[in-house]
């Protein structure tokens, strides 16, 4: 089913044709370019982790970002729904309000939300059980016909490969993914590598290399690009870049749509030249666009966030408790915070946590000497309906429970 029709500038000869590749040991030389790059992506992800953002504000925010990446995931799938609608359905998810919606258009946009939401940097998911839940999760929902075609986290069988064909003339083939009968052993071969080689390139190498590779792959009839965006987030997320959750990824990568499906076929055509010629595999092009696209996504996210930044606003002994309840996910109280800024009386510390409460940054639970705190998670109302236990989310906390109370 996965036989998309794509329309495509190439620049190398099609049909194309997926390069086997078990074990999967590339061989990648990274031009210098990109260690500037990855210099300014690290500066904005760690300009984003100091950002103190009241958490109504970053609930907006967050619905902004996750609605335009969802939006542009699912329209380049041909999904006819607007901007507007995702954004109207991504603000009623992230309060708790994640009932069945009334179409399979609308209802990807909570499966998106909650496979973004389970991202959890404590948890491994290169499997192939893995694999299979998150296509399963992302295709939740899907009215009976499509779902008998799609087969929600089985992979592709049969000896066939399926097919990339031009939006413009669907009888020609541009890309022929592996068939279905490799699908396992290719795909294990993937995951082998990121499991135990790919920590040996710079995480904004690998995450495309990635995403490639499984598309190349294409081990379901249908969601596969969906799957791949998503494995991007997780692997970015998972290997220092945290904040990129909170970055119009998808929209920048996105943004040149003929480039970007180009660029998948194009990479494997260079693929098959290095095997003949025992050269280099240099994923130059996808590379090159990928880690553009990213700095311009962390760039954006540094102003964005940044305007709504309260921190500059705020006290050093303020500043300093919020950098310590950030700390401590699981909550704390008076008594813990007044440890954490010697020579303060509690006094003047339970003033700090008040005011902060009150600026929207802390939450307070229980009374007088039960009271505790909490930096409050954006995505609460949503993890509440779905437990982190099914779906750890993004910082891999729980819903918070209170701590012992030390006066």
């Amino acid at each position: 089913m996965d036989a998309v029709i794509m329309t495509m500038t190439t620049d190398h000869p099609v049909p194309v044709r997926h390069e086997r590749k078990v074990p999967f040991l590339p061989n990648i030389v990274v031009p210098p370019e990109f260690a500037e790059r990855e210099r300014e992506i690290r500066h904005c992800e760690d300009a984003l982790g100091e950002f103190v953002v009241p958490k109504q504000t970053a609930i907006d925010l967050l619905a902004e970002v996750w609605s335009s990446n969802v939006h542009g995931s699912v329209s380049l799938e041909g999904s006819p729904i607007t901007l507007g609608a995702v954004r109207h359905i991504t603000r009623e998810t992230f309060v708790g309000r994640v009932d069945r919606q009334p179409d399979w258009p609308s209802q990807e946009v909570p499966n998106h939300l909650r496979a973004y939401a389970s991202i959890d940097p404590g948890r491994s998911v290169w499997t192939l059980q893995e694999m299979q839940r998150l296509h399963r999760l992302l295709m939740e929902g899907a009215p009976p016909q499509e779902r008998e075609e799609v087969r929600p986290g089985e992979f592709r069988t049969g000896t066939e490969p399926s097919q990339v064909v031009s939006k413009t003339d669907p009888k020609e083939v541009l890309f022929y993914t592996a068939p279905g009968t490799s699908v396992p052993e290719e795909l294990e071969s993937l995951l082998d590598w990121v499991r135990t080689r790919s920590e040996a390139l710079s995480p904004i190498i690998a995450a495309p290399v990635l995403f490639h590779e499984f598309e190349s792959i294409h081990p379901f009839e249908d969601g596969n690009w969906r799957v791949g965006r998503l494995l991007f987030q997780i692997y970015l997320q998972t290997h220092g870049f945290p904040n990129a959750r909170l970055c119009r990824v998808e929209q920048e990568v996105l943004r040149d749509s003929e480039k970007y499906y180009d660029l998948l076929a194009g990479t494997d055509h260079e693929y098959a030249k290095a095997r003949e010629t025992g050269g280099t595999e240099t994923y130059r092009g996808l590379l090159d666009h990928f880690t553009k696209a990213l700095l311009e996504s962390y760039r954006g996210a540094v102003k964005e966030w940044g305007a709504a930044d309260i921190s500059k606003e705020l006290l050093e002994t303020a500043r300093t408790l919020v950098a310590e309840a950030r700390r401590h996910p699981e909550g704390f109280t008076l008594g813990e915070a007044s440890r954490w800024v010697p020579g303060s009386s509690q006094s003047t510390i339970s003033k700090h946590l008040n005011g902060l409460v009150k600026r929207g940054v802390l939450e307070a639970h229980g009374r007088t000497k039960a009271r505790w705190f909490v930096y409050p998670d954006p995505l609460q109302g949503f993890l509440e309906k779905f437990p982190r236990s099914e779906s750890p989310g993004p910082d891999g906390q729980r819903s918070p429970t209170p701590p012992d109370s030390d006066g």
